[in-house]
């Protein structure tokens, strides 16, 4: 979705996107120590951080190019 917003030149709005997934992998963290109560918790977390460090770059090459 951050992508599409990129792709289309909707900046502001990949903006507000990330910085929600960010806030909420955030938030959700240290729910991963309780895997048991959870299930699949940790998998599910790594798996939104894999998804935040992949925007996070394509952002930083975006503005280091511009």
């Amino acid at each position: 979705m951050v992508f599409d917003k990129i792709r289309i030149g909707k900046i502001d709005e990949a903006t507000r996107i990330f910085e929600v997934m960010e806030n909420l992998y955030l938030h959700l963290y240290t729910f991963s120590l309780y895997d048991k109560v959870v299930k699949e918790a940790r998998r599910k977390i790594d798996v939104n951080r894999i998804l935040v460090d992949d925007v996070r770059s394509v952002n930083y090459r975006r503005e280091k190019t511009n």
